[in-house]
């Protein structure tokens, strides 16, 4: 009994070392690449941007904020046969060793309620707030608007 209880508390010792057991989580490590907004046609413009999370813990997007917009709320497209709708897409989920891409046609990000003109060869901010690592501000570059 008492070599029972000794192996198990080694063990449990061995498994927390490691990192491992149940319930043992990674610390994600957050990057971002390739932010763009195509030059907007009116007072609603959409950005585009892959989340990548190189760390060995998940996290999630909660929410993301400019000040060049009264609102910024992350969207997702659906499609049905010909129809095509935009809602809020909620918190994204971005998995240890993986990436979320907010893509033309995809998810993306979508401001309302421009409060300047977001004019090709300028720049804004967008402020991306996680569940678990620290809020991150970006630089958006605005590019030229597709033809």
């Amino acid at each position: 009994m008492a070599r029972t209880a000794a192996a198990l508390a080694i063990a449990a010792l061995v498994i927390a070392a490691c990192g491992g057991g149940a319930g043992a989580t990674g610390q994600p490590d957050i990057q971002v690449e390739q932010a763009r907004a195509p030059q907007p046609a009116s007072s609603v413009a959409e950005a585009f941007f892959t989340v990548r999370n190189v760390g060995t813990g998940s996290d999630t997007l909660l929410e993301v904020s400019t000040q060049v917009a009264a609102q910024a709320q992350v969207e997702r497209v659906t499609r049905r046969g010909t129809r095509i709708t935009m809602q809020p897409a909620g918190p994204l989920s971005i998995p240890a060793h993986g990436a979320v891409s907010l893509t033309p046609g995809g998810s993306h990000v979508m401001l309302l309620g421009l409060n300047t003109g977001l004019a090709a060869g300028n720049e804004f901010t967008l402020t991306l707030r996680f569940r678990r690592s620290p809020s991150m501000t970006i630089f958006v570059p605005v590019v030229a608007a597709p033809t």
